[in-house]
């Protein structure tokens, strides 16, 4: 079961040659940087201002707004190509699509993908109500009957998903989303974030961080063997719970002990706590150990799928501006590939 160079690929576009050149044949790479942004083009001028994060946003103002944008650009050209392909039945006709936010806050990804797919039925699913609420405000602000909105847990939602997407839910609730799409044997589209969360606290230094991944020979110290960090997930409709155990993968729990990859996933999360701006800390020479962190954990995890059966891509954001937490998890049922077309590289097989 190991893993080849060509199993999981990983599509960056980022300038340091050394960083590319080691981590560069994970990574998928879209056929043309034209075909890649004209699979995500969202016409903003036409989208309604309750669906547009840059027009709704006052938390973080316009440049987070500007950011959500290209985030919803990224994710719009997996669920643009995904959506011919996932939306045939065996027959050949059309069916209406079930595409389902994992941890949709208020719907700054979801509102304008629903904007851009009416054809599809989306759902919101959030643990906070007060975001619920303002989701389903601003889906009937904007005339948008295919949304339906539920507050709940990731991993007790027993609703239809023939596409799963999650921006930037945190810790466990990411790999939660990813065995909901597993037992439905639906496609996902999973931006990861908060990958310390995997483990309580997290390191407060470059010190500490450096020391972590040094010492992080594969034995560990047996200290936290005993940290419950198992998620259960419940899908419902019959099918069988599912249990988030860290790490994911059979190939990473054959190379690295549970509490090295734990100290792994907290060095995946520093981003300048010493003082360090976070731009810098991530992208900088003081970055090279956060960022191989937390290629390694997606790694992981995109392992994991492939593991599950499924075709994986990793990818990175179509644009540099869409923010430092831009690595993109893809996973097809094996044989169902809408990307093969615009993306050098196979889907994962092992």
């Amino acid at each position: 079961d190991g893993i080849r160079s060509r199993d999981l690929k990983y599509d960056g576009w980022w300038d340091d040659d050394a960083w590319r050149e080691g981590w560069g044949s994970l990574y998928s790479v879209w056929a043309s940087k034209d075909d890649a942004t004209g699979l995500g083009f969202v016409d903003w001028a036409k989208c309604p201002p309750a669906a547009d994060p840059a027009a709704s946003n006052k938390r973080g103002g316009a440049a987070r707004g500007r950011r959500k944008r290209l985030q919803v650009e990224s994710f719009r050209a997996v669920v643009r190509a995904a959506a011919t392909t996932l939306g045939l039945d065996p027959a050949g006709s059309k069916r209406r699509l079930t595409i389902v936010d994992f941890g949709c806050g208020t719907g700054n990804l979801l509102l304008p993908l629903a904007a851009q797919h009416p054809e599809a039925d989306f759902v919101g699913l959030d643990l906070n109500p007060r975001s619920i609420d303002l989701l389903s405000a601003r889906a009937r602000d904007a005339g948008l009957a295919n949304v339906a909105a539920r507050v709940g847990l990731i991993e007790e939602y027993e609703g239809p998903c023939d596409l799963a997407l999650a921006l930037h839910v945190c810790g466990s609730g990411t790999d939660a989303v990813l065995l909901q799409a597993q037992a439905r044997r639906a496609a996902f589209v999973v931006a990861p974030c908060c990958i310390g969360k995997l483990r309580d606290g997290g390191l407060k230094s470059v010190a500490g961080m450096k020391n972590a991944i040094s010492t992080a020979d594969g034995d560990g110290d047996g200290k936290r063997d005993d940290l419950d960090d198992e998620l259960v997930v419940r899908p419902g409709g019959g099918m069988p719970p599912l249990t988030v155990i860290h790490p994911r993968s059979r190939w990473m729990r054959g190379e690295v002990q549970r509490p090295a990859y734990l100290d792994m996933a907290a060095a995946a999360d520093w981003s300048g706590h010493a003082g360090v701006d976070a731009m810098e800390a991530f992208t900088g020479e003081l970055g090279r150990l956060p960022r191989a962190a937390k290629a390694a954990v997606e790694l992981d995890r995109g392992a994991a799928a492939a593991e599950a059966g499924y075709g994986v891509r990793m990818m990175k954001m179509l644009h540099p501006g869409a923010g430092l937490k831009n690595d993109v998890i893809v996973g097809f049922p094996r044989g169902a590939d809408p990307l093969r077309e615009h993306v050098f590289g196979p889907d994962a097989s092992f």
